[in-house]
């Protein structure tokens, strides 16, 4: 009978290798287990190979840098702009105002981190944290704190109108429509659109909620690329965006990120990964390039940036870099 063939202890560098590949098989099968279950695989949206778009050519550029404002944070998280142009931020646990030239008019402390922020015309500003809202006076006195919602909510951004808040709720993957006193009336889950069941698809914690001319309510689905409105009663009315590495388009897991409306109906965008803010008409189609990836942090970080718009459509942009409010203004009329 032939002797068993000898073995020998696994060497170092041979577990090494083994674990290093069985580390890898684990999270390529979780990114894919995250799709949800209608995905099947990675797609090249998916792909973050974006060197080459890096460079932004200069003549879609329409806006230059004209100021910055020096924010009290370590971590950067909202920026929203009141109906008289004064500046709101949020960051730390703290709530900023700034008066329109820049000056500093209050900070007051907050409670919890918060996530977004928003203020209404009658100037009372709504703040969200991970799954609560609290309501704020326009010299930052602490009004009202609604109930919390579930340990699943995960509030990304809110939007008013006089009737009702939105609140962007990346964790459920919807948009609950409140009253002002906290009471949920609805849910838009964007299920149905297109015939796809799928609704909002949120690979990752960025969703965005803005309110828009007509009453229309402006949803961003990152996943998908685009950009849903939706009646104030939750009725879809149409979308537009693109997959597309290039400049008008949007690429990676979840882009956009945050979306504002200028004066006159024209939409911005800012996206991670491949960060860029630009803008887009109203009917969705590329206008220009706002600030190209050049004008931001580190390729390999993929933080976000806020935006806002002023009454005179000037586009400010919260770097969570250099922790300040970048000032952009149009240097050339867009054309129609």
């Amino acid at each position: 009978m032939p002797n068993p063939p000898k073995t020998t202890p696994m060497n170092g560098g041979i577990a090494m290798l083994i674990a290093a590949v069985t580390v890898a098989t684990i999270v390529a099968v979780i990114l894919i287990g995250r799709q949800g279950p209608h995905s099947k695989s990675l797609g090249p949206q998916f792909s973050y190979e974006v060197d080459r778009y890096r460079h932004t050519d200069p003549s879609l550029v329409k806006y230059q840098e004209t100021g910055s404002i020096q924010t009290p944070y370590e971590t950067v998280h909202g920026i929203c702009v009141g109906s008289d142009d004064s500046i709101y931020t949020i960051g730390d646990r703290k709530l900023t105002k700034h008066s329109p030239d820049g000056s500093e008019v209050f900070t007051a402390s907050l409670d919890a981190t918060p996530t977004c922020i928003t203020i209404s015309d009658g100037e009372r500003i709504a703040i969200g944290f991970r799954n609560h809202i609290e309501l704020f006076s326009a010299k930052g006195k602490r009004e009202k704190s609604w109930t919390k919602a579930g340990v699943k909510s995960h509030f990304t951004s809110i939007a008013t109108s006089p009737s009702a808040v939105y609140v962007a709720d990346a964790g459920k993957r919807s948009v609950g429509v409140y009253d002002w006193s906290g009471n949920l009336l609805q849910e838009i889950d964007g299920k149905g659109v297109d015939d796809d069941a799928r609704g909002f698809v949120i690979p990752s914690p960025y969703f965005d909620v803005a309110m828009g001319k007509e009453g229309l309510v402006w949803i961003i689905n990152p996943g998908r690329h685009r950009v849903e409105s939706y009646t104030t009663d939750g009725q879809f009315e149409l979308s537009w965006g693109k997959t597309a590495m290039k400049v008008d388009g949007f690429s990676g897991c979840c882009n956009p990120v945050h979306l504002a409306v200028l004066p006159d109906g024209d939409f911005v965008t800012s996206e991670k990964g491949l960060n860029r803010i630009k803008t887009f008409a109203a009917d969705g189609s590329f206008r220009d390039v706002v600030a190209g990836s050049e004008a931001f942090g580190p390729a390999e970080n993929a933080d976000d940036i806020d935006i806002a718009v002023d009454s005179k459509g000037r586009i400010l942009a919260l770097d969570p870099w250099k922790r300040t409010i970048r000032i952009f203004e149009r240097t050339t009329a867009p054309s129609r």
